[in-house]
């Protein structure tokens, strides 16, 4: 295992400690805020910086992370995190810079980019200007194993599963250890979404 990975589960652990701390005290801001959404999903995107390894990442002048579609909140907290953290280990860490793309067109040079199905881009036009590049595609609320790594809300909390073949495709290295967190079943996805969709349906 690269050295990036070794402790990627107490890492997640404290994600996930950090994200319940902050955003699900009742002390806080309301978490259901479109800006505290906003920023639990920037830790965990950040996050996967973690335990994914990029190729060519030791050679990169920065380390580029791209949303597409309109995510002013997204945004803004990935790039308060791009002005506080670095991408890598010691000593070859690299500056985060956060690009915004209202295209599927516009999308260049980045290392990791995020789109939300909401936005209504479709995933296989997105895959076929992505396709060789290298970059790593996290979605949101797109359908099961179509995507690299897919989140989907569940009141406070995010839930997510992952194709290590498309992965691995793109010359990306991933921890096993990510099977601890994700789902990793069809049945148990569906789960999620009907429950997400029932509580949508009640609000």
């Amino acid at each position: 295992m690269f050295p990036v990975l070794k402790s990627i589960s107490c890492f997640f652990l404290l994600i996930l400690f950090f994200l319940q701390a902050k955003f699900c005290h009742p002390q806080n801001a309301n978490p259901n805020s479109e800006i505290d959404e906003a920023k639990k999903k920037a830790v965990y995107i950040y996050a996967f910086t973690k335990y994914i390894r990029w190729d060519d990442q030791d050679k990169l002048p920065v380390f580029s992370m791209g949303v597409l579609g309109n995510e002013p909140y997204l945004v803004t907290a990935l790039e308060e995190i791009a002005e506080k953290k670095k991408v890598g280990m010691v000593p070859n860490q690299k500056p985060l810079v956060i690009k915004t793309f209202k295209s599927i067109d516009e999308i260049k040079d980045v290392q990791m980019l995020y789109v939300n199905k909401k936005s209504g881009f479709d995933i296989d036009t997105i895959f076929l200007k992505i396709t060789g590049t290298g970059a790593l595609l996290i979605t949101e609320n797109y359908p099961y194993q179509t995507s690299m790594i897919n989140f989907i809300q569940l009141g406070n909390f995010q839930k997510f599963e992952y194709n290590r073949k498309k992965i691995i495709a793109e010359n990306m290295k991933i921890a096993y250890e990510v099977d601890e967190f994700a789902v990793t079943s069809y049945e148990d996805w569906r789960s999620l979404v009907t429950d997400r969709e029932s509580k949508l349906k009640k609000e």
